[in-house]
């Protein structure tokens, strides 16, 4: 949550004003915090599914997605990967994460002993996160200054 109100704010008061952006810096070390830090998650969650497809292919890509996230992050605050591939990469892999809470917590949701409620949780947040890219994706699409 931090992270998103960092990059607000980057958004918000550091990008109209060209910087400097300490917020946007905000952002990427706790972006990269993240990815490293949910590596360990995704792999648990894994181990509640069942063999196949989804643990078999998107684990270990969700898992790579993660450190590629976090190595991205870093290299670009240690200025040594520019914005716009680090931006690449770091798109990229939260896609496959968000692919990832999607389809791991639906199969999760087919056992009778997950628990529901978390369950849910986790489908919505892939979806909306894969929503969200969509409709990000969309408005990159529109004129520079456009609402």
């Amino acid at each position: 949550m931090t992270s998103g109100l960092a990059l607000g704010l980057m958004f918000a008061i550091e990008v109209p004003t060209d910087g400097p952006f300490h917020f946007g810096l905000t952002n990427d070390v706790l972006g990269a915090a993240f990815n490293l830090l949910v590596i360990p998650v995704y792999t648990e969650l894994g181990s509640e599914l069942p063999p196949g497809p989804t643990r078999d292919l998107l684990l270990p890509a969700a898992i790579g997605a993660g450190a590629v996230g976090a190595a991205s992050g870093a290299l670009l605050v240690a200025r040594v990967l520019p914005f716009a591939p680090s931006s690449a990469l770091s798109t990229a892999a939260i896609a496959v994460q968000a692919v990832w809470m999607f389809v791991s917590n639906d199969r999760l949701l087919r056992r009778p002993d997950f628990p529901r409620r978390l369950g849910r949780l986790g489908r919505a947040i892939g979806a909306a996160q894969l929503l969200g890219g969509a409709v990000v994706g969309a408005g990159l699409a529109l004129p520079r200054g456009s609402l």
